[in-house]
């Protein structure tokens, strides 16, 4: 499986921070990170996304791990579309080390906003489901996104990350 981990560091997440990077490592460190198993990137987005790494920058749990405890917020005003667009148009390309043979499975961590797309995605939004069949979708706070994850199952609204994150996380990936 190919892991693209999309995660919003604007001020609204700063109050998450030290529980996305936990829940962040506790995620991987239950799969298999080799180069013929579980790849994963990480991108941060506020007003636009940018990669932490990319698919096949890290291809052990000890050197993934590091590169996640390293992550830091930057705050700011947060747009869901910056976060879609660094799934679509970044991780999820050759150049990023995408595997076209392989499942890639989104999960989008954010705080940005209420919106509701009443049935109608999106050029991204449409794009992204074209490129993976399971996105999840982790709303903390009062956010509500409609249509952006696999489906309602797939979607998390939550006021707090924790430990039962994981598993639910885990059991919605566990087909790949």
């Amino acid at each position: 499986m190919d892991l693209i981990l999309v995660v919003d560091e604007s001020t609204r997440m700063d109050m998450h921070e030290r529980s996305v990077i936990s829940f962040l490592t506790s995620l991987v460190s239950e799969m298999s990170i080799s180069d013929t198993q579980t790849h994963v990137s990480l991108g941060l987005f506020r007003t636009m996304g940018h990669e932490q790494f990319d698919l096949d920058a890290h291809m052990s749990i000890e050197s993934l791990t590091a590169a996640i405890s390293h992550i830091r917020f930057h705050g700011g005003y947060g747009d869901i579309e910056a976060g879609i667009s660094y799934a679509v148009n970044d991780a999820m390309t050759h150049a990023a080390g995408d595997r076209p043979d392989v499942p890639n499975v989104v999960v989008i961590i954010t705080a940005d906003g209420d919106r509701n797309f009443g049935g109608h995605l999106f050029a991204l939004e449409h794009e992204i489901h074209l490129k993976s069949d399971n996105v999840i979708l982790i709303e903390l706070g009062h956010v509500s996104i409609d249509h952006l994850a696999t489906d309602n199952g797939h979607e998390l609204r939550l006021q707090w990350i924790d430990e039962d994150t994981v598993d639910d996380v885990l059991d919605l990936i566990c087909p790949y």
